[in-house]
């Protein structure tokens, strides 16, 4: 996961989160919806999320 903080020309500070994977010699970008799984009642980590436990709280439970 990327964090980067970006600013307007307000000067207003917004932080966004970016998900890539490394396929081969490059990085792709991945949409929060398919690496974080299907979402369940309880909120606890899908069976088909592709991050790993504590990557998956900080990144699918703050979107």
């Amino acid at each position: 996961m990327v964090q980067a903080t970006l600013t307007d020309d307000a000067a207003a500070k917004v932080q966004e989160s970016f998900i890539f994977a490394r396929i081969g010699d490059n990085w792709v970008l991945k949409a929060p919806e398919i690496v974080c799984g299907t979402p369940t009642s309880d909120n606890s980590r899908p069976a088909d999320a592709e991050l790993p436990e504590d990557l998956w709280e900080q990144t699918c439970l703050t979107a």
